[in-house]
């Protein structure tokens, strides 16, 4: 479906008349470096910090909140961002094509129209407007075009002000949301707008939400703020669109996969493991196998022989869990799925992770991890071949094996653990971790039905306990120092997030 920009205001124009409330959000260019962690620069003069940010989070979560109570978002469009359009596609992936538009809705080519059609509109059909703005606006002329607005200043420094007084404002704004029924709310506060639209429209779906960006600059300040205020500028005459397809992830058919084994010293598994993997429903385009000690010379002379094997890597000393994650980037595939050797999985494994990521993307694996108690990782309850699962289960980890998109390994080498003490821990937890926080995307178990193992991501779950297990040599207790370091970063378990949505 595509969408064009005068056809999305008009749309939005003819709510307004009919007396319909809704909320509309807008995620561009500038909130998507606060959620991945890269600099951006306000025109205030504020400069955001290098990396994780509150504000940054505080936007991840506004869009999850955002996808669960229907609100509308404009995303950047296919002529300036299509790359950003993506990226907010695939966070928004549960929200239906409705609610979707394009951020820059008020401006540029349609920027005229706003002005003459759709605040005279908004003025008419509201007889309480509430705007929220920059502390340094001058209000100058502003009732020209509103005769009965509310104003609220909010902060100039957005990253600074959303550091020290984030929980009062959203408790502000909550707490004015209820308050109100039958009232617009206009927001000019940059990336704030986009945080607290969600929150509020959350708290309260009797109001109207919209963030109306910098379309109202020359009324709040008295100045030319934009390029496209300026009559006769270039910038005031174009138009855009957006496509949305059904499939958001625009993933290939057939999906290419490929399939990556970390052994150490399992060496009896290797041939079962080969034999599923090869006999998978959804074939994989690669296979690889990692030795973490160097395996029989008998085993590494039948493997050279196997055709289907793309490469083997051999270490001769065990140099951890992470090192599958590096190589996994000389793939040359859409998805990943990395293996413990412990783990043999049904025949329709690779199938079952690549369905259910068309149905909900995020990372997918054999056993899942729901977490009860931050300070202690042995406190969870466990889904998947523990539990026989009838559908999909969100959970806050995965282990045994991980399927997901390659292109998210870019993501997986931000904030590291130190050199050492981490080796043999913590890397199935940092993939969810980085996912969360840089995509805004949840981990998953696909279904486990009881009646058809073939679905299985592991077989012979009973191998994971054997002698070779990390579980098994006492370096489990260890868990938690590596929770510590990812809550410390802001890592939201799966408790936190619904309670946060509701």
């Amino acid at each position: 479906m595509k969408k064009f920009q005068l056809d999305e205001l008009i749309r939005y124009e003819s709510l307004l008349r009919a007396g319909e409330r809704f909320a509309l959000a807008r995620f561009a260019d500038g909130e998507r470096l606060f959620i991945e962690g890269r600099q951006a620069t306000g025109i205030d003069g504020w400069v955001s910090p290098v990396g994780p940010s509150t504000l940054g989070q505080s936007l991840r979560e506004a869009l999850s909140i955002a996808a669960t109570h229907q609100c509308h978002i404009g995303v950047s469009d296919d002529v300036n961002d299509p790359s950003s359009k993506l990226f907010y596609l695939n966070m928004l992936s549960i929200l239906n094509q409705e609610y979707i538009t394009m951020s820059n809705i008020f401006v540029n080519g349609t920027y005229d129209h706003f002005i003459k059609s759709t605040i005279p509109l908004i003025d008419r059909c509201f007889e309480k407007i509430v705007i929220f703005c920059n502390s340094s606006s001058s209000l100058y002329g502003i009732e020209r075009i509103l005769s009965k607005c509310k104003i609220y200043f909010g902060p100039s420094d957005c990253v600074a002000f959303w550091d020290r007084a984030s929980h009062r404002w959203l408790s502000f704004i909550k707490t004015l949301a209820a308050t109100y029924n039958d009232t617009i709310f206009l927001f000019a506060l940059g990336p704030i707008s986009s945080i607290s639209i969600p929150h509020m429209h959350a708290t309260n779906k009797k109001n109207t939400y919209i963030d109306i960006g910098s379309a109202l600059d020359p009324f709040l300040f008295g100045k030319y703020t934009r390029p496209y205020q300026i009559l006769g500028n270039p910038d005031r005459e174009q138009l855009v669109h957006v496509e949305i397809q059904d499939n958001i992830q625009y993933l290939p058919a057939p999906a290419t996969v490929s399939c990556i084994l970390n052994c150490y010293k399992r060496y009896d598994l290797v041939s079962s493991w080969l034999t599923q993997i090869k006999a998978q429903s959804l074939n994989p385009s690669e296979i690889h196998i990692l030795f973490n000690t160097k395996p029989p010379q008998d085993l590494l002379e039948k493997l050279y022989q196997d055709p289907k094997l793309s490469n083997i890597v051999i270490s001769h000393s065990n140099i951890g869990v992470w090192n599958r994650f590096a190589y996994a980037l000389n793939s040359k595939t859409d998805f990943i799925c990395i293996f413990d050797d412990d783990t043999i999985p049904g025949c329709r494994w690779l199938e079952n992770c690549y369905e259910s990521f068309k149905q909900q993307p995020g990372v997918y694996g054999t056993v899942g991890l729901c977490l009860h108690d931050k300070d202690d990782y042995m406190n969870h309850t466990r889904y998947g071949w523990p539990s026989s699962n009838t559908s999909t289960v969100e959970v806050d980890l995965v282990g045994h094996s991980w399927f997901f998109k390659r292109d998210w390994l870019t993501l997986y080498w931000n904030d590291l653990p130190p050199v050492s003490g981490f080796d043999f821990m913590g890397e199935d937890m940092h993939l969810s971790f980085a996912v969360q926080r840089y995509l805004g995307i949840s981990t998953y178990v696909p279904p486990h039905p009881p009646d058809s193992l073939e679905m299985w991501g592991s077989t012979m779950p009973q191998r994971g306990v054997d002698l070779n297990a990390i579980s098994m040599t006492g370096k489990a207790s260890r868990m938690n120092f590596a929770l510590k370091r990812l809550f410390d970063l802001k890592w939201n378990t799966l408790k936190e997030r619904h309670s946060l949505s509701q």
